[in-house]
């Protein structure tokens, strides 16, 4: 029988918060602990590392969404955010900083709070399952712009980011596509431009293209 998650409540009225210590011990859910505003909710989610968060969307010091922002930013975990407003665009913001499941207050019973819990931990694994793919292929990606770049061009010391760099340039990639592709500040990407435009000798991004050209006629 799987374990189940260990749960981190982020509720600041304190008879709420009771009742949901209640349902979850019922369950059979560890608590780890309890968390009375937002800040606090952040904090202890990172240090404590639970196995999911319930975290209402009206906490003091900072609101849910604000604290989930944070938690989300810092390391992948299931939130089920508790809210007593039902409002489309609430929800929705949720979703788009990647909370997986919401439960309206007050709660109807525990099996709903379970059903929540499982729907978010479900939605989280398929979340990291997503980013360990992506990892993986831009690994994959980025070896293979290493490998298919002109042999020639090795003697002038480009780092490895430099000449992923130099291969979307060669593509015809402006700075911001760069910074997409390669999860760069459109500020970085310019200082890796320059760096290669240094290095290689040239003044512009046409001629830097073009020795990549050349380089890659004299290996064939």
């Amino acid at each position: 029988m799987d374990l189940l998650p260990s749960i981190l409540i982020a509720e600041d009225d304190e008879r709420t918060c009771i009742l949901l210590q209640s349902m979850l011990e019922s369950l059979g859910y560890p608590i780890v602990g309890t968390a009375g505003d937002g800040m606090e909710a952040v904090e202890k989610t990172l240090s404590l590392k639970p196995g999911a968060v319930l975290l209402d969307i009206g906490m003091p010091v900072l609101d849910g969404l604000e604290a989930a922002r944070r938690i989300l930013d810092q390391m992948l975990v299931p939130i089920v955010v508790l809210t007593g407003m039902s409002d489309d665009a609430t929800l929705e913001a949720a979703r788009a900083l990647g909370v997986q499941a919401f439960l309206l207050k007050p709660l109807a019973s525990k099996e709903q709070l379970r059903a929540a819990i499982v729907i978010a931990t479900t939605i989280c694994d398929r979340q990291r399952a997503d980013a360990e793919r992506i990892d993986t292929l831009s690994t994959s990606l980025e070896s293979t712009r290493v490998k298919t770049m002109p042999r020639a061009l090795g003697s002038y010391g480009l780092t490895r980011r430099e000449t992923e760099v130099l291969h979307l340039l060669a593509e015809g990639k402006a700075n911001a596509e760069i910074g997409v592709e390669l999860g760069l500040s459109p500020r970085t990407v310019e200082k890796h431009v320059e760096h290669i435009l240094d290095k290689l000798g040239v003044k512009s991004r046409t001629a830097a293209t073009r020795l990549v050209a050349d380089a890659g006629r004299r290996k064939r």
